[in-house]
């Protein structure tokens, strides 16, 4: 006689809790190469050479090409410095509050937390 069973051994290295990411299927992702631009190999390889073999164009070109790389990534900042600006934002509003709560905490805020309860009881009598 066989008995109908149902089994399940996992994926193997796979942790506990975790799913599997469907959006990774090789066969659907386009795998494209970023090319470098002509200006960035050439710049990287004017930078390879002493400075002293460098003609006055080679460093004029090489100096705007790392000027507008770096102009570049000041207006597009990175994940960390949009993390870093999430959590200021995020103290900011924690310092708020734990200040409310350190003011309701305080003799003056039982005063008028009691004042307000007093109120309200009253409007609804």
């Amino acid at each position: 006689m066989t008995e109908n069973y149902l089994a399940h051994y996992g994926v193997k290295g796979m942790r506990w809790g975790m799913r599997k990411d469907r959006s990774s299927n090789s066969s659907t992702k386009l795998t494209a190469k970023l090319v470098p631009s002509s200006d960035f190999v050439e710049s990287r390889s004017i930078m390879k050479k002493p400075t002293a073999s460098l003609s006055n164009e080679e460093i004029k070109k090489v100096t705007a090409r790392l000027g507008l790389e770096q102009n570049m990534s000041k207006l597009r900042p990175n994940a960390l410095v949009r993390g870093e600006a999430a959590a200021k934002r995020a103290l900011a509003v924690a310092g708020t509050v734990g200040g409310l709560y350190a003011v309701t905490q305080s003799p003056l805020g039982q005063k008028i937390k009691s004042g307000i309860i007093s109120a309200v009881r009253k409007g609804r009598a």
